[in-house]
């Protein structure tokens, strides 16, 4: 710090409440050091290692006049208010130049410069990494910033910087034509689709998708044919939990338009894919745009339903692929799917037929009898069972035999956990039932299958022409195992853990369970 210790101090605030931890204290960092590397050679402001003579003239970069002006000896020198009396003993390394009673006064003239905070100050290259920093910080990422100055533990002042100022104007200028503010640059009719994998990015980042929806919902407002507006609004709906009105948003934009590009940045891809979309959730559909993101393979999305018209000409394409998820609901689908595939004789990835053919308690009894695996038996059953079992747990052998308590229960349907639960006897079962308003559930005996050291482990394997692959490997100590929630981004020995069995598992997991892992991939019977 620039001030020495005394009875005033200042403390900054650059998280919300529950997220002041080391991850975001690193990635605000992180944001400074990379506007430092933008900057370089980039004609916005001198070099750090040109001498202070070899600057040369201020129009010669786009940022460095907006701040600062050239001294008597060529070196660079705040111009205007931003010369402010403290600025000269700024220093933040080594001994401190100002006393902490200086504190107070120096925040007060900050706030007639256009620095944005105070080490800006120091020269015309921090000057820019800290306002790239705080414009991603603050306007793209909408987290906090502020300063607030104390004396013996009373506030004074809070110096809370907006870009919306006036004496950040001109900066704010250059940094939007730099790095555009997303939810402006959306705002303009019919552009590219956003697509699921970078909000739903955006969203794991837990930045506040609340402008982008009403920028969204503004744009199909005053455009109605646009459906790329549509359909990104209807993923970030659903991203902030507004399913219902997320699915009629996307039937809109289904009615506009059936075939949606995906992003694609390279020049001839090496492969087009067509993907066969259904209407729904987040789980309707294999994302098979996260696996693909970044690749040499374009990506077309072609929605269809029950409802809709199958169309009578394609997209060109290479290869086609069934995304559509096993459901109840989209059984009558997949059926309509494989009546028509079936006259077009082409290669298809995910056949509809072997799709419809996977529902939980099937897979159950199809892999049942493949040696080296343990599969718990599953039982489709209505509601009104297991409000019976829940009164009589007596009944459970005949609904599904060789079980005791604890149990697993699940609606039909769901994915990814929700309304998953371990019951542990029938008066939890009676309790979940009370909480949960299904229809139908999937009823399995829970396994404990923790290791010695009371962890969970999950390996999600992926066979690719038959050989399998790990896709990852995620350890946590609840049994209900998802590689989000493990705390694998926040434990490193968990990550060395996961590295080591990545590294090994073509020798040792995969020769182990050579046999079962065949045998899977082909009862299963897919692609």
């Amino acid at each position: 710090m620039p001030f020495a210790a005394g009875r005033f101090r200042v403390a900054v605030r650059i998280a919300g409440e529950g997220e002041d931890n080391r991850k975001n204290a690193l990635q605000f960092l992180l944001l400074h050091e990379i506007g430092h590397v933008l900057s370089a050679g980039c004609g916005l402001v001198p070099d750090r290692w040109l001498q202070p003579g070899k600057i040369g003239s201020l129009d010669s970069y786009s940022f460095l006049p907006l701040s600062w002006r050239t001294g008597p000896s060529g070196q660079a020198a705040p111009r205007g208010p931003n010369a402010f009396p403290q600025q000269p003993r700024l220093a933040y390394y080594g001994e401190a130049c100002l006393a902490s009673e200086d504190i107070l006064p120096t925040y007060r003239n900050l706030l007639a410069t256009n620095f944005f905070t105070l080490y800006a100050a120091l020269s015309p290259d921090e000057d820019f990494a800290e306002s790239f920093a705080l414009y991603v910080h603050t306007e793209l990422l909408h987290k906090p910033y502020f300063v607030r100055s104390y004396h013996d533990g009373h506030l004074l002042l809070q110096y809370a910087s907006q870009w919306d100022e006036p004496r950040f104007a001109a900066k704010r200028q250059l940094l939007q034509c730099f790095l555009p503010d997303f939810a402006t640059a959306i705002r303009q009719p019919f552009v590219p689709l956003i697509g699921v994998a970078p909000l739903m990015r955006r969203a794991f980042l837990q930045e506040d998708l609340a402008p982008l929806a009403l920028a969204l919902l503004d744009r199909a407002e005053a455009h109605p044919q646009d459906a790329h507006a549509y359909l990104d609004c209807s993923t970030v709906l659903q991203l902030t939990g507004h399913r219902e009105l997320a699915l009629a948003v996307q039937a809109e934009a289904m009615r506009l338009q059936q075939s949606y590009r995906q992003p694609y940045g390279g020049a001839a891809p090496a492969l087009r894919l067509l993907v066969i979309m259904g209407p729904g959730d987040l789980m309707a559909n294999t994302p098979i745009e996260f696996l693909l993101e970044d690749s040499d393979v374009a990506i077309e999305l072609l929605y269809v339903s029950d409802e809709l018209a199958m169309p009578a000409s394609l997209p060109p394409h290479d290869l086609l692929m069934v995304a559509v998820a096993e459901s109840d609901a989209s059984q009558a689908l997949l059926a309509k799917l494989a009546d028509w595939l079936r006259q077009r004789h082409q290669p298809v990835l995910n056949r509809p037929e072997d799709i419809a053919s996977l529902p939980r308690d099937r897979v159950c009894r199809r892999l049942a009898p493949t040696a080296g695996v343990q599969m718990p038996t599953t039982a489709r059953l209505p509601r009104r069972q297991l409000e019976q079992l829940s009164t009589e747990p007596g009944l459970l052998p005949q609904l599904l035999p060789g079980a005791a308590f604890p149990l697993i229960v699940r609606p039909l349907g769901s994915h990814a956990g929700h309304d998953l639960e371990k019951v542990d006897d029938a008066e939890a079962l009676a309790a979940y039932l009370g909480q949960v308003g299904a229809d139908g559930f999937y009823l399995a005996p829970f396994v404990d299958y923790r290791d010695a050291d009371g962890q969970f482990r999950k390996y999600r394997v992926v066979p690719i022409d038959g050989a399998p692959f790990i896709c990852h490997h995620a350890i946590s100590s609840h049994w209900m195992v998802h590689y989000l929630d493990a705390g694998m981004h926040e434990s490193a020995p968990k990550r060395a853990e996961e590295a080591q069995c990545m590294a090994q598992f073509e020798h040792g997991f995969a020769v182990r369970h050579r046999a079962a892992l065949a045998e899977i991939n082909q009862r299963i019977g897919l692609p």
